[in-house]
């Protein structure tokens, strides 16, 4: 699995990135350090889960919508591409494409996009994260907050303690600012 987090910094203008480095196939560790973060244009997204929902959206690049800043045209790029490679299955009437993910504008804005495709934006100044680290990073994040450390820092730290608690989040952190 993996730690994926976003926290948007409005104070400093900046939105920082976050990732574990490593990648799991079963219980082995894969070598090398990568981030989980893609960036197409005015867009970044990471997805939890499988990877297939990441490579689909990989093959997207050339149609995606780069300097769209409407997030719902983003969205139903993928769940069109993820529907024509069959990708999902159907929950009570609607498609559980069976992943998490993150998708970040240039301009600061930040959504949680949850199986099914649904779009959450995320407040600024919040760290949000996805995989299956998630709560170690938030419940960090929370006790961090309240003190006198910078947001790059929260995000940092928030990914060492998914890290550090979760065998599903191997590696070190990846931190970038878009």
């Amino acid at each position: 699995m993996t730690i994926i987090c976003a926290y948007r910094d409005t104070a400093a203008g900046k939105t920082w990135l976050g990732s574990n480095s490593r990648g799991l196939v079963g219980d082995t560790v894969l070598p090398g350090d990568v981030s989980k973060w893609t960036i197409f244009g005015d867009w970044a997204f990471a997805f939890s889960g499988k990877g297939l929902v990441t490579d689909v959206i990989l093959g997207l690049e050339a149609e995606f919508p780069k300097t769209d800043k409407n997030v719902h045209a983003v969205v139903a790029l993928i769940r069109k591409a993820l529907r024509d490679m069959e990708i999902g299955k159907e929950d009570d009437g609607a498609m559980d494409f069976q992943t998490h993910g993150l998708l970040v504008h240039r301009s600061g804005k930040i959504y949680d996009i949850d199986g099914h495709l649904s779009v959450a934006p995320i407040n600024e100044d919040t760290l949000w994260a996805c995989g299956s680290g998630m709560d170690y990073a938030l419940g960090a994040s929370h006790a961090l907050t309240a003190q006198s450390i910078s947001p790059r820092d929260v995000l940092k730290s928030s990914i060492e303690a998914a890290i550090a608690l979760d065998s599903g989040c191997p590696g070190t952190p990846i931190i970038e600012e878009f």
